[in-house]
Parts: structure tokens; sequence; C-alpha cells
């Protein structure tokens, strides 16, 4: 199990999630999420699972239910399990972005390379209320171990220049990624903007892309 990165701390769910309040932006993200064909997730400060997509339970073989609180867990490789839940525990910690690449496995009964992808939501007091994040396979080759990034590499972009580009590389519009982040369409263009002109880009389509080649977003 590789850790890709680890960042600085950053300033009516579907049926089958945990019992808790729920903020707006939480919300929100679990009725997107909803409609993604991408697998998506939410946790709590903790680390406990309390909301996965109808694409998890598919990639899985899991039901919401038996992948909450950490339910999840029972699909990483035994090989694996270990080292994901102490790095986990050190991104929870830090209260930033991470990226994770571990084994999981699927409802088919193979292994397959993930790369899990999280950010932090903060309330609207600053008060850390989740995770939110999404998985991705590579069915054939690890592609990241060609391309690390460095933790200590100097960074172009704001945290927020970066996060709001990670969204948008998910397939976010500018009024989601208002809507999860508490903020207006018109400051996520703004910072889009910034962002583009930082890394030489023209569009944001092409900002995303030089942002994933420079090492500024996960791929």
């Amino acid at each position: 199990m590789i850790v890709q990165r680890f960042g600085q701390k950053a300033h009516g769910p579907a049926v089958g999630t945990m019992e808790r309040n729920w903020s707006a932006g939480e919300v929100a993200f679990s009725v997107f999420a909803s409609r993604s064909s991408t697998i998506k997730w939410m946790v709590q400060p903790d680390g406990a699972s309390i909301y996965v997509n109808q694409a998890w339970c598919d990639f899985t073989g899991l039901s919401r239910e038996e992948t909450l609180g950490a339910g999840w867990v029972q699909n990483v490789h035994p090989d694996d399990r270990s080292s994901v839940e102490l790095h986990y525990a050190e991104a929870l910690r830090l209260q930033g972005p991470f990226d994770l690449e571990y084994r999981l496995l699927r409802a088919d009964g193979s292994f397959v390379w993930v790369l899990s992808s999280g950010q932090p939501y903060f309330g609207e007091h600053g008060q850390h209320v989740a995770y939110t994040g999404a998985v991705r396979t590579f069915e054939t080759l690890r592609l990241r171990l060609a391309h690390p990034i460095s933790v200590t590499a100097v960074k172009l972009l704001t945290r927020r220049e970066a996060e709001i580009l990670e969204w948008i590389a998910k397939g976010n519009t500018s009024d989601e990624i208002a809507m999860m982040l508490g903020t207006s369409p018109r400051t996520v263009e703004t910072h889009c903007k910034s962002a583009a002109v930082k890394l030489g880009a023209i569009n944001r389509v092409q900002a995303v892309v030089q942002a994933i080649r420079q090492g500024e977003i996960p791929f």
C-alpha cells in the first residue's frame, strides 16, 4: 500500500446512511453522489463510514449497512489492511486531503488496485464535520508509481484552488462545488480562473490537466 499524498489542514441523506445530524453540505454531497457512477463515500472525523453510494455497493458486493462504521475495511486486502488503517488514521489526524492506494475486493472475488482520495469538509464555523471522497481503480497498471508526487514539492495553487480543480476533475459543476463548499458559484469560478492563470491554461479543462501533470492534484 502506498500513501501518495497528505495535505495540511484545509480551511436528507440516502437510505443506508448512519443516523446523525447532517449539514446542508453533507446532504448536498449525498444527493450528488447518489447520481454518480464513480464510487463516492463520506466518513465522520473519527473515520467511521456514514455514507457510500450505489457504485460502491455494485463494485464491492457490500450493502450500505454492511459498509457503515468500519465495515468497509473487510474488503481491503489482508496484506494492506493494517497499513491502510495506520495511514488513514494519520490523515484524519492531520485533517487534510489524502490519497491512498491499496487492493480492494470486488464483487466477483478478485482484488483490484484502487486509489481512494479524500477531502475534509468543514462547517460554517470552521469545525471539521466530515470527509468526502472517491475511489478509482487501476485495472492493469499502478500508474502513479511512474509519476510519484513529492510531499515536499512547492505548490503553485492555494489549497482552495486545488480543491476546486479536484472537484471539477471528478465531474462537478460550479454550482455543485459551491454547494458542497458553502460558497457561491462566482467564488468557485474566481478560484478556477486564478488556478488557470498560474498553470498557464486557457480554460478549466486545461487547468485540470496541467494540475494533474504538475502534481498539484491527484490523478
